[in-house]
């Protein structure tokens, strides 16, 4: 092939394939008529050296036998089996460009074999060839194809449409890695095919409760964006708590203080009585308004009726509802629970107070660490002098000595002054004194009544009164020649105390000196022994005196009188039945 001849363009290319047309239509029409004119210049196919077989077949001219050849093919695709021709029978390029024409002899032994139908064959054939002529670049080789690029810049054909370019290795090497990614490619779906056909041979059977059209929720997890809060909401939120904490405590207060008074009880009940001025309805209605509704004339004479069988009651008016009364709530509180404070030991409030201490430190430590606070200076004593200050404490010993001692001096003064800061004054230790002995009676008061002999020793009587107003206790010393009592009220703490006093450390027997002498010489009348009784103890809902009395009665029955102006007429009574019992079996 000529290297500088020029291609053929596409409309010689069709000129070529009409004037074969015309040819083929030429001898086809000779071949009816029955003469074949020889082809100018056709050589015997003896002539040129080639078996008449081999160089055009007759009966149908069919394509030279072609020998398969194994030739590997664009990297990763594989070995593939392509036809190639011999090598005696590759056209050349002139003669893939000019229709090869049947002989005189192949054209007249067609009618023998097939006739019209093996020229239609070879007409094909001829068309076939001319196709791949376009698509060959077999005249010009070595010459590229001229670019044709749009105004976008891409690669076009001769049509104008956008050609796909595929960029292929040149190189041994990235052939062989083109050919490892293509054969990994290749595992990998053959991998993944597997495993789909396992899957759905393992997949169970289908459910008929199962709709395909409702899309399954993905397994994998979606990340979330971000979702910022306007500004100002949380110090809004906080203000709120606040008001509602401020609230809850204000309420708190003030139901302790109603609480106290009494006032709730109070308030409940003038909202429960009626207001002066308001005129209440107490007449007697002639028809009760749930009698009314079954009771057609809404008179009584209907049930008469009834009974003499002339009228009835409206039975169509009675139903099966029932109508409930409207809930009262009660006028005072309901019970709460009780919760018992939990009491440490001593060994569990020491472990509490070093815990507290530690966790101080520790937040301290954190603080000089973040230099929010700073670092105290180092606590130097005469015993640790020369280990804290090393060489400086060489340098000048009698100038480091004064430094250390008047720091020491300040350590003892800040101590002092902290301790006589949190020490109370007079009058705030007598208050904290009274606060601790008066108790809160809010909830009930305790009493002891307590039986004695003779009050009539005045050591005896000073003891009662002084310990009772010291305890801050309410109550009464009821005194008379043959039964004296002692009603104490006040809390559970002072009556502990009290009660001790009366009952173990006061010695009842002990008289005047100035009557003992007296009584010395006289020893026919025996002696009563004084002693002091508890008699009952128990709870009151409030006490019943304003403060400690001593009442000296010269009779029974003004001494009842004086109690009973009280309302605790009961407790001589009980002292005295009580008193009359241990008489008789002393007695006995």
């Amino acid at each position: 092939m000529e290297p500088n001849k020029p291609r053929p363009a596409v409309q010689d290319i069709k000129a070529m394939m009409e004037q074969a047309k015309r040819q083929i239509e030429e001898r086809m029409r000779m071949v009816r008529q029955g003469a074949v004119p020889p082809a100018a210049g056709a050589v015997p196919p003896t002539a040129a050296g080639v078996p008449p077989r081999a160089a055009m077949p007759p009966a149908g001219f069919p394509p030279v036998p072609l020998q398969p050849v194994v030739r590997p093919t664009l990297p990763g695709a594989g070995l593939v089996s392509r036809p190639l021709l011999p090598t005696a029978q590759i056209p050349s390029a002139a003669a893939a460009v000019r229709p090869v024409l049947p002989t005189t002899a192949a054209v007249a032994a067609a009618p023998a074999a097939g006739g019209i139908q093996d020229i239609a064959s070879f007409s094909a054939s001829i068309q076939a060839r001319l196709a791949n002529l376009k698509r060959k670049d077999g005249d010009q080789p070595d010459k590229p194809m001229p670019l044709l690029l749009d105004e976008e810049g891409r690669v076009v054909d001769a049509t104008g449409k956008v050609v796909k370019m595929q960029l292929r290795a040149e190189l041994k090497a990235n052939q062989r890695v083109d050919l490892v990614g293509a054969l990994a490619n290749k595992a990998h779906v053959l991998e993944k095919a597997a495993r789909e056909e396992a899957a759905a041979a393992a997949a169970p059977a289908v459910d008929p409760a199962f709709d395909e059209r409702i899309a399954a929720r993905s397994g994998e997890r979606t990340r979330r964006g971000f979702r910022f809060h306007e500004k100002g909401r949380f110090q809004s939120l906080a203000e709120k708590q606040r008001l509602k904490e401020r609230m809850a405590l204000l309420e708190a207060e003030i139901a302790a203080a109603t609480k106290n008074t009494n006032l709730s009880s109070i308030v409940k009940v003038a909202l429960a009585v009626p207001k002066k001025g308001v005129e209440l309805d107490t007449s007697v209605p002639d028809v009760e308004w749930w009698d009314a509704a079954i009771l057609p004339s809404r008179s009584y004479d209907d049930l008469d009726k009834m009974v003499e069988g002339s009228g009835g009651i409206a039975l169509r008016n009675i139903t099966q509802l029932v109508e409930h009364p409207i809930p009262i709530e009660p006028l005072s509180d309901p019970n709460k629970p009780v919760v018992l404070p939990v009491m440490l030991t001593k060994k569990e409030r020491k472990k509490m107070r070093a815990q507290r201490r530690k966790a101080e430190e520790k937040e301290k430590m954190e603080k000089i660490r973040l230099n929010l606070i700073p670092a105290p200076a180092p606590k130097v004593k005469m015993s640790n002098l020369m280990r804290v200050l090393g060489m400086e404490a060489v340098q000048d010993p009698t100038q480091i000595e004064a430094v250390v001692k008047a720091q020491m001096a300040a350590r003892q003064k800040q101590h002092e002054d902290a301790n006589s800061k949190r020490k109370l004054s007079k009058e705030e230790r007598r208050e904290k004194k009274i606060a601790k002995l008066k108790e809160d009676l809010s909830e009930g008061a305790r009493v002891c009544l307590f039986r004695v002999g003779s009050l009539k020793n005045a050591q005896h009587k000073y003891k009662v009164n002084v310990n009772a107003n010291e305890l801050y206790l309410t109550g009464a010393a009821v005194m008379h020649d043959d039964l004296s009592i002692i009603i104490a009220e006040g809390g559970p703490r002072a009556m502990k105390h009290y009660k001790n006093l009366l009952l173990r450390r006061i010695k009842w027997n002990v008289e005047d000196e100035e009557k003992a002498e007296k009584e010395d010489g006289d020893d026919s009348e025996p002696k009563k022994e004084n002693k002091c009784e508890l008699v009952w103890e128990g709870l009151v809902k409030k006490p019943a005196f304003q403060h400690f009395e001593m009442k000296h009665c010269r009779t029974e029955a003004y001494a009842r009188e004086y109690l009973n102006q009280k309302n605790v007429a009961h407790y001589w009574d009980l002292a005295l039945s009580e008193a009359v019992v241990a008489y008789d079996s002393d007695k006995d």
